[in-house]
Order: structure tokens, then sequence, then C-alpha cells
């Protein structure tokens, strides 16, 4: 009898297991999951809140990675994407942007190959994520400095204006769209325009102030009425002075900063020139990439029909010998101004010291060039 009962009672047992099994295996779990908080000190929400930070930081590394490729530092902005992918190896903005700043770095690179880049062209023209993501402007500014780079100045003109038209304010195609109107096709108003423009996107990029500065002195040299040319010529200083403000330690940009100032304030040009060459002379500063670069100089008094390709400074002592140049002519013009026979004399010191540099008189004609500028500035005064 007691068999039987006992027997009765596991099952009855058995089926209420049974029957509220799924119950029984919640319960067990709630009570490992609570073990488990106590003995680890953590949350379900801690998971929660992994994935919400990562994906914030992912979202923070492609703002600032978009924000540097559409200024133009290319370098700077595949590393935080690079930082991005590194969270999230599938997030399709931080892979495009690493792939869109790859191909402009490519670009600068002695083993590029048009070949190569008309067929990534064609590629990306298909990739529909492109028109998705808005992104279509960085690739028009890729495409024109495709074409520029290859001599196809009219298409490379024409993509520098569709990715303006994308985005007016796109600071890195008013860079290069700028410096493209003074190299390449020149167009000084253009370019004084494209310029103006970058000041106002970005207060305080010193590229801008600086391109602005140059296109206004450029214009101010060829103007006949003298108060406008004295009112372009010292707006032009005053672009200059706020660009060096932001940025002193790039040389071509120095040198261009003396050049302008040098009727208005030649002992502030004598300064410029001076930190140009303690720049060069300096190991950290003559190494950074803008200052190895080569500089391209157009001599501004030439007629249309008599201008050529940009003058190119490619090495250190050409470099130098354009800054010796440079200081010869501000102590000629301060000699002109004050009389001092000091000036006169350091003016012959630092022009034997840039033709002993100039070896192949390569750098001369700018020299000449400039002695014609300070000519042509005097008699409209």
């Amino acid at each position: 009898m007691s068999l039987l009962f006992k027997s009765a009672s596991i099952s009855v047992l058995l089926n209420n297991i049974k029957e509220y099994w799924f119950l029984i295996t919640v319960a067990i779990s709630c009570i490992v999951t609570i073990f488990y908080m106590l003995v680890f000190q953590v949350t379900p929400l801690d998971k929660y809140y992994e994935i919400k930070h990562k994906r914030e930081q992912v979202e923070f590394h492609n703002l600032i990675g978009y924000n540097l490729l559409e200024r133009g530092h290319y370098g700077l902005a595949k590393k935080e994407f690079e930082r991005a992918i590194n969270l999230t190896s599938t997030d399709y903005d931080s892979l495009n942007g690493q792939y869109l700043s790859e191909l402009f770095l490519a670009m600068e690179t002695p083993a590029w190959d048009p070949a190569i880049g008309i067929t990534i062209q064609s590629s990306v023209k298909k990739l529909g994520i492109i028109d998705e993501k808005k992104l279509q402007h960085i690739v028009e500014k890729y495409f024109a400095d495709f074409y520029s780079y290859v001599g196809n100045f009219k298409e490379a003109q024409l993509h520098y204006e569709k990715a303006l038209s994308l985005k007016p304010d796109y600071i890195d195609t008013l860079y290069t769209y700028g410096w493209f109107c003074y190299s390449n096709i020149p167009d000084l108003k253009k370019m004084e325009l494209l310029f103006s423009n970058m000041v106002e996107a970005d207060i305080y990029d010193y590229r801008g102030f600086h391109g602005y500065g140059y296109a206004l002195y450029m214009q101010a040299i060829n103007k006949r009425n003298s108060e406008h040319r004295i009112e372009m010529m010292e707006n032009a200083y005053k672009q200059s002075d706020r660009a060096s403000r932001l940025k002193i330690n790039q040389i071509n940009v120095v040198i261009d900063f003396g050049e302008i100032a040098r009727t208005i304030n030649p002992i502030l040009s004598i300064w410029y020139h001076k930190r140009g060459l303690e720049l060069l002379d300096n190991p950290v500063t003559s190494q950074l990439s803008e200052n190895e670069s080569t500089f391209e100089i157009r001599l501004l008094t030439k007629k249309d029909s008599e201008k050529k390709d940009p003058v190119s400074l490619k090495t250190s002592a050409e470099k130098r010998a354009l800054i010796n140049y440079q200081l010869a002519l501000d102590y000629l013009i301060l000699y002109k101004k004050e009389k001092n026979p000091e000036h006169k004399k350091l003016h012959g010191n630092f022009l034997s010291e840039a033709k002993a540099l100039d070896k192949m008189g390569n750098v001369i004609p700018i020299y000449e060039d400039q002695l014609k500028i300070i000519a042509l500035l005097a008699s409209t005064e």
C-alpha cells in the first residue's frame, strides 16, 4: 500500500515538474543570473551601454574624419576612420571615409599611376553609397584633382565647380581651386573670390587668409589708380598679418607675407624673411612636408603672351637663395625710404649670397620680377 502511495506521489511530482518545467527553468535562470551579478558586479544594462558607447565613439571618429577629409587633411582623416574601424569593422561610413582618404593620399605619392586613377574614377561613379551618404562633393574634388594632375585643366575646373555647387563651403575645394587659379589658369578675381569664401567658412584656417592676401596683392600691383592700389595693398597686408598669427612655421607662407609687407612695412618684411631662414636652419621645421615640397612661383610682371610655367624651387639651396634675394629687396626698399648706406650695403651682401647659392640662375628671375614690381609701385605713388 505504501509503495503504491509513494509511486503515485512521485508520479504526481514528475507530472507537476513537467507541467511547470518552463517556470522552473526561468526561476533557476534568475537565481543563477542574480548569483552571477552579485559575484562579478555586473548588470544586464552593462552590455547595452557598452554597445551604445561604442556606437557613439564610432560616430565621433567618423565625424572628425569627414571634417578633416573636407579640409584636405587626408592622413589625419584616415587615422580617424581607422580608429572607427577598429571599434566596428563593418561600419560603412568608416570604410568609405578610409577609401576616399586613401584615394587622395595615393595621388600625392611618386608611385601614383594615372591609368589606375582613371580606372578608380570609373568605379567610384557606380557606388550607390556615394549618393546615399551625400559624398558626391568629395568624389567631384577627387575627379578635379585627378584632371589637374594630368594637365586637363578645363575638365578639372568643371569638377571643382561641381564640387562647390554641391557644397559651397567645401574648404579643400576652395583652397585647391584657389591656387589652381594662380598656377594653372591664372584668374586673380576668381582666386580672390574663392579665398574670401574660404575665410568666411573658417576664420581659423591660415590658408584662406594667405591665399586671399596674395590674390589682393597681385591685383594691387597693376592698379593704375593709386588710391585703389594702396587700399588693396593695405587689405592684402591685413589678411597676411592675420594668417601669420595662425601659422608661422611654413617657409613659402612667410616668404609671401614678407613680399606683401615690403612696400608698407619693410622692417616687418625683413623679420618674415629672416624667419624663413630660421625655418630652413631648424632640423625639425625644415623637414616638415610642406617645407620640403616644391615651391611654385609665378612671375607677376610678365605679359600674358610672355608668361611661362611658374618657377619651381625644389632644393634647399634654391629656397635659401630665394630668401636671400627677398632680403636684398627688403634692404633695397628700406634704403630708398631712409637713405641709410648700411641698408645699401646689406642689399649687396644678401644679393651676393643669393647668387652664390643660385648657381644655375633658376631663382634670379624672381628677384628681377620683384625689382620691376618695386619700380612699378613707386611710379604710381
